[in-house]
């Protein structure tokens, strides 16, 4: 095969994807206007969303107007006995189940339904809805969080290059607030209260230029601290002897674990039980 038949091939393969996306995009488009004109608005409404925040509840709310949006039958809904069924209002479906062809639960059955929760078919149109929306989100919103990600890159580096750093394990160096896994950094007051709590336990508190870290250390292995987040102290075990680069950390890592601040009882004997485990 020639090497002008190779780019003709990918280009024209190129160009059938392309199209291919516009017509799937046209036909979902297509689907949605099919159905009645509040239930249509309703589920193309997903450009009002002005944040990638915003769409973390879009599909939520929307399903919750459409439930809203069923006539209550009210002979079944105040009869506690009588558990109300209905068919899906967008598709007409109903469980696919031979005890149940008269619909969906109200409101959770059919709220599951609606957002495809568990072992149960989303519908159609609601599905359909969410992938218009996640490619709508995806194509407004990624270009802003790609230069957010860059400038937050270059405002972590500068902070690198300033800021003191916590060595948390032996091959881990990070700011007080990088890397805290939805944990709340301590204030000063706190990270003063956690220091003398490791002191009581016996580590060490070692400062070299910018970078500190709380080590015990013995024969065999040493333990790392790391007292940022507020709440709890993580340590993490390591055995001796240490290469100055890995690319496998977790090979030197023998042992992991925590002690919650509000533990104040036999902190030095419960510490020293952690080392015995391996």
């Amino acid at each position: 095969m020639s090497k002008n038949h190779i780019i003709l091939s990918t280009s024209y393969r190129n160009e059938t994807v392309e199209r291919l996306k516009v017509e799937l995009k046209r036909t979902r488009h297509r689907l949605l206007y099919l159905l009645p004109w509040e239930m249509s608005s309703l589920l193309t409404d997903y450009s009002k969303c002005k944040s990638r925040k915003d769409t973390y509840q879009w599909l939520n709310n929307t399903v919750q107007q459409i439930i809203d949006s069923v006539p209550s039958r009210s002979e079944e809904r105040f009869n506690s006995w009588v558990q109300e069924r209905v068919k899906c209002p967008l598709c007409n479906s109903a469980p696919n189940s031979p005890y149940y062809y008269d619909g969906f639960t109200l409101p959770e059955g059919l709220r599951r339904h609606l957002v495809g929760y568990g072992n149960i078919q989303q519908c159609l149109f609601t599905e359909t809805a969410e992938k218009l929306a996640l490619d709508y989100w995806n194509e407004k919103f990624s270009e802003m969080e790609t230069k957010i990600e860059i400038q937050k890159q270059q405002d972590l580096r500068v902070r690198r290059q300033n800021e003191s750093l916590f060595k948390i394990t032996p091959f881990e160096e990070v700011l007080y607030d990088e890397h805290l896994w939805g944990k709340i950094p301590r204030n000063e007051d706190q990270l003063n209260w956690a220091e003398h709590r490791l002191s009581e336990l016996g580590f060490l508190k070692i400062t070299e230029e910018r970078r500190i870290s709380w080590l015990d250390e013995y024969e065999n292995h040493v333990v790392y601290a790391d007292i940022r987040g507020n709440g709890r102290i993580d340590f993490s075990v390591w055995k001796k002897p240490l290469p100055k680069r890995t690319t496998n950390p977790n090979k030197y890592r023998v042992l992991s674990f925590y002690f919650l601040d509000t533990w104040k009882n036999n902190l030095k004997q419960k510490y020293e039980a952690q080392l015995t485990k391996f």
